[in-house]
């Protein structure tokens, strides 16, 4: 299967080169704010939460975000009952299902 990632198409039946360890999600709800929007207009969106790792996360959401999109993303901790809030920039997005508007996003924490 090929996909989109920075503009360009890769084969994901190329070996995957991680950095770091991928933590399975429970599918937890994440919220998602892209940055860069009109003063006072507050779109909170939801994702959910497949894996998560020290470098980024993948989630999977209903819209098709742009290579580079810097989000405001807000974890759930609920061990702790808390939240941390941190930017990600997304770094790929694959379409799930030809007939479904679900995409599988790749974001990379920005420190």
């Amino acid at each position: 299967m090929t996909y989109k990632q920075n503009g360009n198409l890769h084969d994901s039946n190329q070996e995957e080169r991680r950095r770091f360890d991928r933590h399975q999600s429970a599918g937890d709800l994440i919220g998602i704010k892209p940055l860069g929007q009109t003063p006072g207009l507050e779109v909170k969106l939801g994702g959910v939460l497949v894996n998560i790792s020290d470098g980024g996360l993948c989630l999977t959401q209903n819209i098709e975000w742009s290579g580079e999109q810097v989000l405001r993303l807000v974890l759930p901790i609920p061990d702790w009952r808390t939240t941390i809030s941190t930017l990600g920039e997304v770094r790929w997005v694959k379409k799930m299902a030809l007939n479904e508007q679900k995409y599988m996003i790749g974001v990379q924490y920005l420190f």
